[in-house]
């Protein structure tokens, strides 16, 4: 879908809006950013549906705002908006640097586990340093960090009061 999507916007270059269909569902592509704004914000009864079904209410990966459709897309996106302004996520982009470099040199060190694991340590480490204001001399290091390995499991009981001592 996303390139047949792709295929029409491409195929009308100087187009400020293009309508096709996906089997029998009208599909309107939008170009001019004004449009766009209008649609996003001032029709949305009209134009709520992404035109994508997720497989099921239980699919973890398929919740998120990208995805949902209607009345919770609506309701998902007025949340997090104040959480995303400009100005504060221009301060988070250095936050989000550091702890990009601190991540670098904790690949560099070694660690153990699978990617997975090394991954989410950088997500959780991320998240506590920009969203939750958690600094440390290294994001790797973040008390935060810890707590989202025990609840997860990553670590054990043992290590997670060893780690407090």
């Amino acid at each position: 879908m996303f390139e047949h999507t792709q295929e029409i916007y491409n195929r009308y270059p100087d187009a400020p809006a293009v309508g096709s269909f996906t089997f029998l569902t009208p599909l309107l592509v939008l170009k001019d950013p004004k449009n766009i704004e209008e649609v996003m914000t001032g029709d949305f009864n009209t134009f709520n549906d992404r035109g994508i079904d997720i497989n099921g209410e239980n699919d973890k990966l398929a919740d998120n705002v990208l995805l949902m459709n209607g009345i919770r897309w609506k309701l998902t996106r007025q949340k997090m908006t104040p959480l995303f302004t400009a100005s504060k996520l221009r301060n988070m982009y250095y936050i989000m640097d550091k702890c990009g470099r601190d991540f670098v040199d904790y690949v560099r060190s070694g660690p153990k586990g699978n990617a997975f694991d090394i991954l989410s340590s950088f997500c959780s480490a991320a998240i506590g340093a920009s969203v939750f204001g958690i600094h440390t001399k290294s994001a790797m290091d973040s008390p935060f960090l810890e707590m989202a390995r025990k609840s997860s499991g990553a670590i054990s009981d043992t290590e997670f009061k060893a780690s407090y001592k």
